[in-house]
């Protein structure tokens, strides 16, 4: 029965390069449960991903089902060792990511409005690469190392996402 399921899954893919796959287009679908566990929200996203010079910028444009909609832009910039550092107007500072295996992980501080006011949670990601089209993350939100909440996020593309090579 376990080598029925192995066969099944999809291959994590070793090489993957962040800005490479938000290179387009891209979909999600995610939710966000709070830190019981509960899904408080469900939410569709758009990304567009392009090179400004050095600088890489992806374009995020979110749904939620309640009707909501938020819009940002990340502005990205990579060592030749694969780290980034991240930006938008929402990022407290910069935000930090390193590739790792399949995949990669991202952390910064983000300013999300409840209400009439405003929290800063500190946001850690972790993104799992599955074949060329497929990415999951969950992100762990905390509060003075407490657990506020989890975010799990499923990117897909399929040919038509992918830019057109010359």
């Amino acid at each position: 029965m376990l080598q029925k399921v192995a066969n099944t899954e999809p291959a994590l893919r070793q090489d993957f390069d962040f800005a490479s796959y938000f290179a387009g287009n891209t979909r999600a679908v995610g939710i966000v449960e709070n830190r019981f566990g509960v899904r408080k929200r469900a939410f569709v996203a758009r990304f567009f991903g392009e090179w400004r010079g050095e600088t890489f910028l992806l374009h995020e444009d979110f749904t939620y089902c309640d009707g909501a909609t938020e819009q940002r832009t990340w502005q990205i910039t990579f060592d030749a060792d694969g780290r980034f550092t991240t930006t938008s107007k929402d990022c407290v500072g910069h935000g930090r990511g390193a590739p790792g295996p399949a995949g990669c992980r991202h952390a910064y501080a983000f300013r999300l409005p409840i209400g009439k006011r405003t929290i800063t949670l500190d946001i850690a990601e972790s993104y799992t690469a599955l074949g060329r089209d497929d990415l999951l993350c969950s992100a762990r939100m905390t509060k003075w190392g407490l657990r506020a909440g989890t975010i799990l996020i499923a990117f897909s593309k399929d040919a038509s996402d992918h830019p057109q090579r010359p």
